[in-house]
């Protein structure tokens, strides 16, 4: 009944009294349900707290629940979209480093994803220009860049490689990659 209240509280735009429900109904469950039941309850949890561009949302929530979970279960309860979306909600909340380590997992664990491209090319960005370090960022920029085939990720990577080498003053990288960018988008 708890759950069934904090859904109708979430849909009525009222997320505090839904989380404080929430609250009340995990900690239940916590005590009654079996282990899978709740890792089940709370990934929905978690998948509707978390960040969506034009919708209800409450990152911050979603990552409690996210830890709730991972201290429950360990890291290997997640699968491959939840990984994702945690990662995701923690770059939304400005979690930079916690979102790399998580997009790690994510690229560790399913080398075949979907996202691999999207997944690469953040950890690339969060290390270059979060973190700072220049030379680690470029390895995930280079990564990309290598790749034959054709996509939003690659195209960044070789803009990015050619921004940075600029920047360092290496003028004829910069151009090789900036050439590189433009033949491939003209395939």
């Amino acid at each position: 009944e708890f759950a069934n209240i904090a859904l109708w509280f979430y849909k009525e735009g009222n997320l505090d009294l839904a989380q404080t429900l929430y609250d009340i109904y995990i900690d239940k469950i916590k005590v009654t349900a079996a282990k899978e039941k709740l890792l089940s309850d709370l990934a929905n949890i978690a998948r509707q707290f978390a960040y969506k561009d034009q919708a209800q949302n409450d990152p911050l929530y979603a990552e409690k629940i996210f830890k709730e979970m991972e201290e429950i279960g360990g890291k290997d309860i997640f699968s491959e979209e939840l990984i994702y979306l945690r990662g995701f909600n923690l770059e939304k909340i400005k979690e930079y480093p916690q979102a790399q380590g998580v997009y790690l997992d994510l690229i560790k664990l399913y080398p075949e994803n979907v996202r691999i491209d999207e997944v690469t090319f953040k950890i690339g960005v969060i290390q270059t220009y979060v973190l700072r370090d220049i030379e680690k960022g470029k390895v995930y920029f280079e990564k990309l860049a290598q790749k034959q085939t054709q996509g939003p990720q690659v195209f960044s990577s070789l803009y990015q490689l050619g921004l940075i080498n600029q920047w360092q003053g290496d003028f004829v990288k910069a151009k090789d990659y900036y050439n590189q960018l433009i033949g491939k988008l003209a395939h």
